[in-house]
């Protein structure tokens, strides 16, 4: 029976959450007020209260980080959970993609592999590179964007003619080229899960009859693909319980569409319940963020954050002459709040709008001697060291896999050349077959295989041979047993890959990773349970906060769901935070809400920061007005004296354009500059996929379009 204690923990309205027995709830839970708990305690009700069984549950979280942490809570709370299904909407793809991705198209089967984003750049260069593409103008960060954006536009209908069609010959060679071997996008996972579920009745039935209750975390988060399988997967005898916040909707760029909000209460029917007590930051703090979130759309309900601790620290709100001020204020600030205040370095984040402008304050810190992070910089799996052995096990399980038997071939070196590997590939586009099978074929003659690609064959079919035994008492052995047969540590130490970095030591955390992930089915084989452990680390894209003492440097989108005691939000000046300053113009209120994200990160002290001068990437721009977020907030700042109003326009050889300029770049889309000329640049911010860049005033003249 569910024990009443953890009812007790419940304030009125989390218990009216978690005890409701409508059918379709929206949960509005606003920042700090204990959404994770109030979720948490709902499954564990649904499981021992109401007796539903638990493979009936599936719990959908938008990072790997939130599930591990709700199947923790209940796990300590005893609640049986071994066969619910608790993950990412990405996990919950690739779930049914294994079972079923042949129905949809038979060029894939259950051993696709998961690309990540470096792999995924690596392909397009190759593309870029085969076709004869301009890697100065089609660069291959962007490309990458533009293929997830044909593949969402195509699934949502939206006509794709005006793209490019260098653009359109790199989406379908690449697409062409995931289909040959057997790989899979992180977008792939949405797209053919949604396609599968629309097109074949029988498989969304019995996803609809495995899932009776169905509940979503960060529901705001949600985009066009996401939701609609929410709707195949629900039906009249369903529950769903969407938990989520319109005011932290801040990943447009990504897709997500604050729409969805409005539409799960029409097409659902669902009740709407608000959580709104605070228990993370002061009232001081909170008053700020309602002020501000207050001028955006209503969306059909009021939401007003109470803090459950009291006023506490007023905020700080400044603009400096100069951004020099601005990063030593902040610098002296931090080292008199560690003496004074004995608060710790971890305990405070700097945040700011778009990637590239933490730079000041890095160099600052080092002159300093504070310690910091920039988060977000390093994903351990994107280490080449991990990246190496995880090919080789790729290739251990399905060989046929040619992106990964490229990767690995001469790693470490065995003295077979690029043009020995690209005979390989001609016979094996002659032939049809895979580079692995074309090898072993070319093996039977011993005139037409060199004594290297012989040994390599022989070693990987040894190793293949090896892990079919099932002979391995624990699965962290696999990855020593492969490190001693191809000689990687050893190649490590001669090469010293990177000195700064015990490079060995990365490899120690993998084995540490496996030991972990250890599956509890006993039934399944070593094989199997690997290809489990290489789903979960394609899926494991996050970046996992640096626990060592250290100041956070961050964007505020990527520090979403933390907190800390003291927080900086720099750059809160017009043209950065917002980005786009045209009241009238809906994407402003995406940047409230960005605003809104940051502030609230904020536990007991808030610093509102801009400058009135800049100097960014070397380029000097001149800001004369705060942000207007700061009115919203009735924060009302002492007027800076008027400027000539020439210092703050452009050069009058180049006054086509201004600083706030509103301008459609082909590759780069939506942008304002916000940046003088210098050297006839144009300093433009784009959305943050694409950051800041610099853009010659000549090309930009003939290539950028101005939108009113």
């Amino acid at each position: 029976m569910f024990s009443d204690e953890y009812l007790k923990q419940l304030n009125s309205k989390q218990y009216q959450a978690v005890t409701s027995k409508d059918k379709a709830v929206y949960l509005v839970a606003g920042a700090g007020t204990g959404k994770t708990k109030t979720l948490t305690i709902r499954i564990a009700y649904l499981i021992k209260y109401l007796n539903i069984n638990n493979e009936k549950i599936l719990a959908i979280t938008f990072t790997n980080k939130a599930a591990s942490e709700m199947k923790e809570r209940l796990v300590a709370m005893k609640v049986d959970i071994y066969k619910s299904t608790i993950c990412t909407f990405h996990s919950l793809g690739n779930r049914i993609l294994k079972k079923f991705i042949h129905v949809l198209n038979n060029n894939f089967d259950s051993n696709y592999s998961i690309l990540d984003i470096k792999d995924s750049l690596k392909i397009i260069k190759k593309i870029s590179k085969d076709l004869n593409i301009d890697k100065e103008k089609y660069k291959p960060k962007e490309l990458n964007k533009y293929i997830s954006n044909i593949k969402n536009k195509k699934e949502k209908k939206i006509f794709i003619d005006n793209y490019d069609n260098n653009i359109l010959k790199i989406y379908n060679n690449y697409q062409q080229f995931l289909e040959n071997n057997n790989l899979l996008d992180f977008d792939d996972l949405i797209i053919y899960t949604y396609k599968l579920l629309k097109k074949h009745e029988n498989i969304k039935n019995y996803f609809q009859n495995k899932f009776t209750h169905i509940l979503i975390d960060e529901f705001q988060d949600t985009d066009f693909l996401q939701y609609q399988i929410l709707k195949l997967l629900n039906t009249k005898n369903n529950y769903i319980f969407a938990v989520g916040d319109p005011d932290q909707s801040i990943y447009s760029f990504r897709g997500a569409e604050i729409t969805n909000n409005k539409l799960f209460l029409k097409d659902f029917k669902a009740k709407t319940l608000i959580l709104d007590e605070n228990y993370r930051s002061t009232n001081n703090i909170l008053d700020k963020a309602n002020l501000l979130i207050q001028n955006n759309s209503f969306y059909g309900f009021t939401k007003k954050l109470q803090s459950f601790f009291g006023k506490g620290h007023k905020v700080f709100p400044k603009m400096f002459e100069n951004d020099d001020q601005e990063v030593d204020f902040v610098a002296e600030k931090i080292k008199n709040l560690i003496k004074k205040e004995k608060c710790n370095y971890e305990d405070i984040a700097i945040l700011y709008r778009l990637n590239g402008l933490e730079k000041k304050f890095e160099k600052i810190f080092l002159k300093k001697n504070i310690p910091y992070i920039v988060f977000g910089n390093i994903n351990f799996f994107n280490r080449k060291e991990i990246k190496d052995i995880l090919a080789y096990i790729k290739i251990l399980i399905d060989p046929k896999q040619d992106f990964y038997l490229k990767r690995i071939i001469n790693v470490p070196s065995r003295k077979i050349g690029k043009k020995t590997i690209s005979n390989l590939e001609i016979i094996s586009k002659e032939k049809n077959i895979s580079l692995f099978e074309t090898l072993i074929l070319l093996c039977k003659e011993e005139k037409k295989c060199n004594k290297n690609l012989l040994n390599f064959k022989n070693l990987i079919l040894e190793m293949i041979k090896k892990i079919n035994s099932n002979s391995f008492l624990k699965l962290e052995n696999i990855i020593d047993y492969i490190d001693q047969k191809v000689n990687y540590s050893k190649s490590i130490n001669k090469k010293k890959i990177n000195p700064e970095n015990d490079n060995l030591t990365y490899i120690e955390d993998l084995k540490s990773f496996f030991t972990k992930k250890k599956d509890q089915d006993k039934k399944k084989t070593v094989k199997q349970e690997l290809i489990d452990i290489l789903d979960q680390i394609s899926l494991n894209n996050e970046v996992k906060k640096d626990n060592k003492n250290k100041v956070t440097l961050s964007t505020i989108h990527k520090i979403k769901g933390l907190e800390f005691k003291i927080v900086f939000v720099v750059y809160f000046e017009e043209n950065i935070l917002p980005l786009k300053n045209n009241k009238y113009n809906a994407p402003l209120e995406e940047e409230r809400r960005i605003a809104y994200v940051a502030i609230t990160r904020a536990k007991e002290r808030l610093f509102l920061l801009g400058a009135y001068e800049r100097n960014i990437f070397g380029h000097k721009t001149i800001n004369i007005k705060e942000s207007d977020f700061f009115e919203n907030m009735k924060i009302f700042l002492p007027r800076k004296k008027s400027i000539s109003e020439s210092k703050y326009q452009f050069n009058n050889n180049y006054n086509f354009f201004k600083i706030g300029d509103k301008i459609k770049h082909d590759i780069f889309g939506i942008g304002r500059i916000i940046t003088n000329i210098e050297n006839n640049l144009l300093i433009i911010a784009f959305e943050p996929q694409f950051g800041i860049k610099k853009i010659a005033y000549d090309y930009a003249k003939i290539n950028l379009k101005k939108i009113s």
